[in-house]
């Protein structure tokens, strides 16, 4: 085998080991209640609303409980206020398991 081979067989090996090393950010999943939501077309109408904001992902709106589930990537993760404000601009309420009830 010759250095030129060597060479090439060698880049290739540090180029898959470069991208076989970058992970995918970890995805934290996050849960809140929705009030007001009173059919299917309220669990649509959230929906659509938190798929609209950047990086979630995986949205689950539950009627009988009035939760949402999503997930997100730590480095995307949205803030609450960010949250709050698109789901109350809709009409609804927003409580996150960390709120204080006032």
């Amino acid at each position: 085998m010759n250095t030129k081979s060597i060479s090439i067989i060698f880049a290739t090996i540090l180029l898959f080991t470069a991208c076989g090393s970058q992970s995918e950010p970890e995805k934290r999943e996050v849960v809140f209640t929705v009030g007001g939501m009173y059919c299917e077309s309220c669990v649509s109408a959230v929906t659509n609303e938190m798929n609209r904001i950047d990086g979630v992902s995986d949205v689950n709106v539950t009627l009988t409980d009035s939760t949402v589930v999503f997930s997100a990537p730590d480095n995307k993760m949205p803030d609450q206020e960010r949250i709050k404000r698109s789901i109350e601009a809709l009409g609804y309420s927003v409580h996150f398991s960390t709120d204080t009830e006032q």
